[in-house]
């Protein structure tokens, strides 16, 4: 298992690790070294629940991804992404008012 931090969009650090040994690949779970210090920024509340975007739909890997550039579809509706870099998304929860902070930091 290989370690390494990073730093988010917003700044924050989010320690990763990746196990190489997985089915999909690489597959990185954030995680945070001694006490969660993320702050939701809808509360202040200090203490976010890490988790991720579940995608369940046909041919998915069961995690969404961030793309960027604006959504494009093709004749049969399924979004145009060919080409484009794919990242992770991080997802951290408010344990008391329920908002999701949402972190594109890993390149997948």
């Amino acid at each position: 298992m290989h370690r390494h931090a990073s730093v988010t969009s917003a700044g924050i650090a989010v320690r990763t690790a990746y196990d190489r040994g997985s089915v999909n690949g690489a597959v990185a779970t954030p995680y945070t070294s001694g006490v969660n210090q993320l702050r939701c920024t809808h509360c202040g509340t200090v203490g976010l629940e890490p988790g991720y975007v579940e995608d369940t739909g046909r041919a998915s890997f069961g995690f969404a991804r961030w793309v960027p550039g604006f959504l494009q579809r093709n004749g049969f509706g399924v979004a145009k992404a060919s080409g484009r870099p794919r990242w992770q998304l991080d997802a951290f929860r408010c344990p008391k008012c329920a908002h999701l902070e949402l972190f594109a930091a890993n390149p997948l």
